[in-house]
């Protein structure tokens, strides 16, 4: 892939996650545990959905999730009051629904 390829596709990405933000603001109605739930039962379809178009391979996928985790845990590492543990209080960590 070229340079100029990625670059579009860094800026695309970017297109995104500002059109994503804009979305999960406007569910400021719901608690953000919900959100978080929701939206984590959303990507677990999108990526079960690219790995049977076989856009992307399981291992993709894993490396994927690594980063997220990674970068959530760490993120919150420097915080050392523990407020952000309570946020997911009575939402169940477990999703079952399907999209």
């Amino acid at each position: 892939m070229s340079q100029i390829d990625e670059l579009g596709e860094d800026a695309m990405i970017e297109d995104c996650i500002e059109e994503l933000g804009d979305l999960v603001m406007s569910l400021d109605r719901y608690p953000p545990a919900a959100v978080a739930v929701a939206l984590g039962t959303y990507l677990e379809g999108l990526l079960g959905a690219l790995l049977d178009e076989h856009q992307c391979t399981a291992e993709e996928v894993r490396k994927l999730l690594s980063e997220i985790e990674s970068g959530v845990l760490l993120s919150r590492s420097a915080l050392s009051d523990g407020g952000l543990s309570t946020v997911f209080d009575g939402v169940p960590c477990s999703r079952s629904h399907a999209l």
